[in-house]
């Protein structure tokens, strides 16, 4: 793991590396990769409501 982190030309904290693989211990990874996807048009709307509330406050400073 640490060979890939630093061939790719990333630093990161000796720990992490070891976190990393232990997490991924025992887990189908081609399973993991297929479904990164899923979740990714549930947050969408989320994420465009809140960043329309917040043009709302600081439109509601302005005005006081």
């Amino acid at each position: 793991m640490n060979k890939v982190i630093k061939a790719s030309g990333n630093k990161v904290e000796g720990y992490w590396a070891g976190l990393f693989c232990r997490a991924l211990k025992g887990q189908d990874i081609t399973k993991l990769l297929s479904n990164v996807g899923s979740a990714g048009p549930a947050a969408a709307p989320a994420g465009g409501a809140a960043a329309g509330g917040a043009g709302d406050a600081k439109e509601d400073k302005k005005s006081k």
